[in-house]
């Protein structure tokens, strides 16, 4: 999936791959939902967008966290991230594809936490690259 502009993104909890293009302003919007397909109400809980390099790797995008009453539409486990062209552009790099890891973290008031979505951030080149 490329965008450049907003994706939404509604699956059960799994494994998905999204592709962004180098050197644009990406609108990420992800709606949690469990086994079943219902949206989960996220309205109390905070939201974390992670990317490293791997697993347990360096951190390429700063953490984004969505604390509660930050959420698009929290009542059905909708919550937004924007990753700002600056964050994924590479002036050294601009000609080939990047892949980095990325997680969506669901963290609960007492503390529990649940991974919704993880799995490649796919930097490709612009166009003019």
């Amino acid at each position: 999936m490329t965008c450049g502009t907003t994706q939404t993104i509604e699956y059960v909890p799994s494994a998905l791959d999204f592709r962004v293009t180098r050197a644009t302003t990406n609108t990420l919007t992800f709606i949690l939902v469990d086994d079943d397909g219902n949206a989960v109400d996220i309205s109390l809980d905070t939201v974390k967008f992670s990317v490293r390099d791997g697993f347990g790797g360096t951190e390429k995008i700063p953490q984004k966290e969505n604390l509660p009453g930050e959420h698009t539409d929290p009542e059905n486990g909708e919550t937004q991230f924007t990753i700002d062209k600056t964050e994924i552009d590479d002036e050294t790099n601009r000609t080939t594809e990047t892949y980095w890891f990325y997680e969506v973290r669901r963290v609960q008031p007492g503390g529990e936490e649940n991974v919704f979505f993880q799995g490649n951030l796919i930097i490709i080149p612009d166009v003019g690259a």
